[in-house]
């Protein structure tokens, strides 16, 4: 009993003065360790371990529930990195401490707010802007990676609670951090940490990562919900007129680091809704999904998009981005499905701002759908990539909008299949609409590059007629060519068969091939025509009518541009043509009549036969106050009637009736006029219709006669520039000739051979 007793004791005793110096060290403690030599000694110890240079107010002692020293009001800094702190807890290793070492197990810091410092780049290695490639960015991917700081913090069980993190582009803050909590723990070779919290960019971020902090080895994960991209791309493009105005993204990113240049990234998300806009354009993009893998060693960097796609507008392109150290240095191989061309082609724009690849292209493909595609680049630089005529684009195309720039029109709901190779968009078994007009089985060349290539389109069609003068407008170049085109009013009908379109440098030519045509109705300088026609091998056959019907004569030579002759009144017109034979020389081979006529008269103005006839008899004083040649550009020739009867052959109008019954002349013929060499082949037959003792002074060996009238046979030869009128023998003229100018006058005509004695004796 007294053994036990003495224990007892002793215990107690132990108990007792352990309590003490326990008591003691609560008392005594606070002072000796705010003593300048303790807090020198600690803010040495806590650099040699961690790398901080540290400075702080207060350190309080605890030893429950275990010992650890609290230090308030911290200040900390490393190279690159500035922290204040509410305080920092320290949990040393009790055996090291016993032994008179401070070795730190556990550091926490609560309500601090640390800020990182990016290095500036030193001004040896300013430079020119130059293109950045794939392999450079994996350099400063790496380079970024290096300037990030060593922290010496063995073993270190590290925690930041409701803390600030900021992140300095010199004095520009483009990254805050808010109430962040981490926690690192583990060894720096392999040390894990995680990380929490909200910023100025995402509503929340995940970090977890295991990491080799002394050369930035390792992997991990992060997640982020409702990142915000807008002022990221304000830091990124300051002077940037692109700008992501709203949108939100949920992503989710895995990342392996290698050695230098070594770097594995995945990242997957959607982004529900975002609001993009470049200068004065606005885009909305609708739920967008995006899966995309970034890798980089030391031969090769590789970007994979898996997945791009989004509702509105309506996208789905997937594909990779190779870089190696061979020539070329870049490989884009892009694939696309289910695209809508015309959102597309708002977003590409968007984003290509001034790029004039994007541009030219989307000015030539304006809309449809796109069921599948595939792009396929190579070159030195990111620029390259972008390069028409680097580009090898393929697709199939459905009710797509192709614009031809240089002609001006638009195929419409086109059909087939489409390659645009070194600036050149070329498509094949085309279908295609212009106008009322349908095309299958076509093919297509249009050089979205001016330069590049002509336009050619050579396709079977079922074409209205009524969109043929609105193509010539856009396709004819010529002035004189539209001037005639213009002339072509109401054209009505339809024509199948293959319709040629080639541009060249001459011109554009419009060709219809191997067709069936049909024309209902089309009105051509107040003349209506319809008719039929097939073509096949170049060669036309055809038949057309012409009518006209009480319209003005004035108007209508000068819409045909007939210079020959100048008149008014309204005249009459029918005829029936037909054709066949080569295009080339088509109009040799049309044929035909054609019956015109002025029933109630009017004026001549100007005709080179009429002209030369009464210079003709003026020159022998027959006609004296009866016309005035010099006046008749003015005051005109008056005539009652004319009625004129022709066919057409070999490029001939070839009369077989022509009367004019004029003031003061009638006048009868029959002959050949050349439509094309303008060339004048024709027997006249006059009758002055003067005073007859006027005309009997002239002529005083002859006698009167009231029961006859006399008339003048002529002949007109030479071209419509250069007409010769000469007299003609009364057996030159025919019998038809003769009874047409009977029945004018309504009485026998008495020929009249025009010699020297009918001149007037002065």
């Amino acid at each position: 009993m007294a053994e036990q007793r003495k224990f007892r004791l002793s215990v107690s005793a132990c108990a007792s003065a352990l309590l003490f110096v326990m008591l003691a060290a609560v008392v005594l403690a606070p002072r000796i360790i705010n003593s300048k030599t303790v807090r020198n000694k600690l803010r040495s110890d806590i650099k040699t371990a961690s790398g901080f240079d540290v400075d702080f107010k207060h350190l309080r002692l605890n030893f429950f529930p275990r010992p650890h020293a609290t230090i308030e009001q911290v200040a900390a800094s490393i190279p690159g990195v500035r922290m204040v702190a509410a305080a920092l807890t320290l949990h040393p290793r009790i055996l090291s401490l016993i032994r008179g070492k401070l070795q730190i197990t556990r550091l926490r810091l609560d309500s601090a707010e640390l800020d990182y410092i990016l290095p500036i780049k030193p001004a040896t290695m300013k430079s020119t802007r130059q293109p950045v490639s794939l392999g450079q960015l994996g350099k400063k991917i790496g380079s970024f990676l290096s300037t990030l700081p060593e922290f010496n913090l063995p073993n270190l069980d590290f925690q930041l609670v409701d803390s600030r993190v900021n992140l300095f582009d010199q004095k520009r803050k483009f990254l805050s951090l808010n109430a962040v909590n981490a926690h690192m723990n583990g060894p720096p070779e392999g040390r894990t940490i995680s990380i929490e919290g909200a910023s100025n960019l995402w509503r929340h971020i995940l970090v977890n990562t295991l990491l080799n902090t002394r050369n930035w080895k390792g992997n991990g994960q992060i997640k982020m919900t409702y990142f915000q991209p807008q002022d990221l791309a304000a830091y990124l493009f300051p002077d940037g007129r692109f700008q992501a105005v709203e949108g939100a993204a949920d992503l989710t990113i895995d990342f392996k680091i290698g050695e230098l240049e070594q770097l594995e990234v995945a990242l997957q998300g959607s982004i529900p809704y975002a609001n993009l806009r470049y200068a004065e354009q606005a885009l909305n993009i609708k739920n967008t999904r995006i899966k995309a893998a970034f890798q980089i060693d030391n031969a090769t960097t590789i970007l994979s998009l898996t997945q791009l796609a989004a509702d509105d507008p309506r996208l789905n392109v997937f594909g990779h981005l190779t870089s190696t150290r061979n020539s070329p240095h870049l490989n884009l191989q892009m694939e696309g499905s289910h695209i809508d061309v015309a959102a597309a082609r708002r977003l590409v724009l968007l984003l290509a701002g001034k790029n004039t690849a994007a541009k030219k292209t989307f000015d030539v493909l304006k809309d449809g759908n796109i069921p599948q595609i595939t792009l396929k680049a190579q070159g030195n630089t990111l620029r390259d990539l972008v390069d028409l005529d680097r580009m090898v684009i393929k697709g199939q195309l459905q009710d797509g909008e192709i614009h031809v720039p240089d002609i001006d029109i638009d195929l419409k709901e086109t059909t087939g299949a489409v390659v645009i190779s070194k600036g050149v968009l070329g498509g094949k078994n085309m279908q295609t609409r212009l106008g009322k007009t349908t095309a299958k089985k076509g093919q297509l060349k249009l050089g979205i590059v001016k330069g590049a290539a002509p336009f050619h389109l050579e396709t079977d069609v079922q074409m209205d007629l009524s969109q043929l003068v609105p193509i010539l407008r856009h396709l004819v170049k010529d002035k004189k060519v539209r001037k005639q085109v213009a002339l072509i009013q109401g054209l009505k009908g339809s024509a199948n068969g293959k319709l040629i379109i080639d541009e060249e440098k001459q011109g554009t030519k419009v060709k219809v091939d191997d067709a069936d045509i049909k024309v209902t109705q089309v009105d051509l300088c107040g003349v209506s025509m319809s008719g039929t026609g097939t073509v096949s091998q170049g060669v036309i056959d055809f038949g057309l009518d012409a009518s006209a019907t009480d319209q003005s004569l004035e108007k209508t030579l000068d819409c045909f541009e007939i210079d020959a002759l100048k008149a008014d009144g309204d005249f009459r017109l029918n005829g029936k043509f037909q054709g066949h034979g080569k295009i080339d020389h088509l109009f040799e081979a049309i044929s035909g009549n054609v019956d015109l006529s002025v029933p109630g008269g009017g004026r001549i103005y100007h005709s080179s036969i009429l002209l030369n006839v009464l210079k003709f008899f003026n020159t022998l004083e027959l006609l004296d106050g009866q016309v005035n040649v010099g006046d008749m550009g003015t005051k005109g020739f008056l005539y009652h009637s004319y009625l004129g009867k022709a066919t057409l052959k070999a490029g001939e109008l070839r009369f077989k009736e022509m009367v004019l019954r004029g003031q003061p002349m009638t006048i009868t013929a029959v002959g050949t006029h050349g439509i094309q060499n303008r060339a004048v082949d024709m027997n006249l037959l006059v009758a002055p219709l003067v005073s007859l003792d006027r005309f009997f002074d002239h002529i005083p060996l002859i006698g009167r006669s009231v029961e006859t009238l006399d008339a003048f046979p002529l002949g007109v030869r030479g071209t419509m520039d250069n007409i010769h009128i000469y007299p003609l023998a009364p057996s030159a003229i025919g019998f038809n000739l003769t009874e047409t100018m009977k029945a004018l006058v309504g009485r026998p005509i008495k020929f009249r051979h025009i010699g020297q004695g009918l001149r007037r004796q002065r």
